[in-house]
């Protein structure tokens, strides 16, 4: 199995506790691959044997200091490192014909393995809806963009990439095209350059199961919890946020405990009872 991330210094962490909740739910052989744009060799030698450690997982680093895609200015507004999918199928070896990214704000709660070997039937992806996809601001980029109302837009934090067919109808020069056209109209810019390229041409699955998002109400039915594989705290309400902890939370605490990081939960939770209490008395002074 070949997993795909990029992370700055911020997120390590986070993409640790992501990939020790895959190794927690998977019996086979993973290589991660590393795109890495900004972390020092020190950082990367550490995440490495984290892995090796901890997961049994092998670490490769690409190197994408540079790339063709440096000087867009849409880099000015997001983090450089989520851009890099949109290049993988020319940055990886030519070996590797699938690969699964995953965001660094995801948990793997059940094996995946079915996922990830399924048939592509000629897509050039396997994706699953946004669960916002509906939302008027989604159906304006889409106008912006040119992108067809038909479409029903992904969300590319869990994107099962095809790379044998991406290599053989995708042109790296196509992508800085496109990335340099759309630079003005994007909103969540890889996402959106994504939707634009692969409309019409990406296979979905059950989001339900296998990109259950949680976004501002950060909520779960109990009916869906036992068939959820890819938990995905996509929203900007993150579970190690203590303004944010609620009972959605336990999935990722119960995987940093896991590695160690008791004390850390004990002060988040902590701060967590302090923030909510402050907010209560608040309301009842200026009800």
């Amino acid at each position: 199995m070949n997993i795909l991330i990029s992370v700055n210094k911020t997120y390590v962490d986070k993409v640790q506790t992501m990939l020790l909740s895959l190794s927690l739910n998977v019996k086979e052989m993973v290589t991660v691959y590393l795109m890495n744009h900004s972390l020092r060799e020190k950082d990367v030698l550490r995440l490495k044997k984290y892995l090796k450690e901890k997961c049994n997982f092998n670490l490769i680093e690409i190197d994408v200091k540079k790339t063709s895609l440096d000087d867009l200015p849409i880099y000015l507004h997001f983090s450089i490192e989520a851009i890099y999918r949109l290049l993988a199928q020319f940055l990886l070896p030519k070996t590797v014909d699938r690969v699964l990214w995953l965001d660094a704000d995801i948990i793997i709660l059940n094996d995946i393995t079915e996922f990830y070997y399924q048939d592509f039937e000629e897509k050039l992806l396997i994706v699953c809806a946004d669960v916002n996809h509906d939302r008027e601001d989604v159906h304006k980029i889409k106008q912006a963009m040119k992108i067809s109302q038909e479409h029903t837009y992904f969300n590319s934090g869990v994107s099962l990439f095809n790379l044998t067919k991406l290599r053989a109808e995708t042109t790296e020069e196509e992508i800085v095209e496109v990335c340099n056209r759309m630079k003005d109209k994007v909103m969540y810019v890889d996402q959106d350059i994504l939707n634009y390229l692969y409309q019409f041409k990406v296979k979905y699955e059950n989001p339900k199961k296998y990109n259950y998002q949680l976004t501002n109400d950060n909520f779960i039915e109990e009916k869906d919890l036992a068939d959820i594989c890819i938990l995905h705290y996509s929203g900007p309400r993150k579970p190690w946020d203590y303004k944010y902890i609620n009972k959605t939370s336990k999935h990722y605490w119960n995987i940093k405990i896991k590695q160690g990081y008791i004390l850390e939960y004990l002060k988040t939770m902590s701060f967590s009872l302090v923030y909510r209490g402050l907010k209560k008395i608040k309301r009842t002074i200026f009800k």
